[in-house]
């Protein structure tokens, strides 16, 4: 009763399947959701946000542990020798969105991470000049624009 909303961070290893499709992607935010978020937040009847972070990295599906806010690390293994990989944050941003988007109870989407000051073309999660941020542009305007 002392809180206005929930803001969950969210940076879960996705390595349920070898398929790194965005429809297993978005089978793998949704068992998130459902077997880890869902179970602690549903009876508290409050607005949900999901503030996402995966890197712009080969090994992003590892999840993230952020480090003084940035997202280079996951477990114990660093991102900063990985190959920088565009395509695989794009197809994880945009299965998040479509998993997000069937589940009712989340409010909310925040990309983490965002740096608005320079464009990186780095491993970083920053979206700001990448493919991802064209995705997320997309569904914004896509889901503020649906029927209720």
């Amino acid at each position: 009763s002392e809180v206005d909303a929930i803001y969950v961070l969210l940076s879960s290893p996705l390595l349920f399947t070898e398929d790194n499709s965005v429809i297993a992607l978005v089978s793998a935010f949704d068992q998130v959701l459902d077997d880890e978020v869902y179970p602690i937040l549903g009876d508290l009847g409050k607005p949900v946000i999901i503030g996402i972070d995966y890197p712009s990295n080969s090994q992003a599906l590892n999840g993230c542990v952020s480090t003084n806010g940035s997202c280079l690390h996951y477990g114990s293994g660093d991102f900063s020798d990985q190959p920088i990989d565009f395509d695989l944050q794009t197809k994880i941003y945009n299965a998040a969105v479509l998993s997000f988007a069937r589940h009712k109870w989340i409010n909310g989407i925040i990309a983490r991470g965002y740096n608005p000051t320079v464009v990186l073309r780095d491993q970083s999660s920053s979206l700001y000049g990448k493919p991802a941020s064209d995705v997320l542009w997309f569904w914004f305007h896509y889901l503020q624009n649906r029927p209720s």
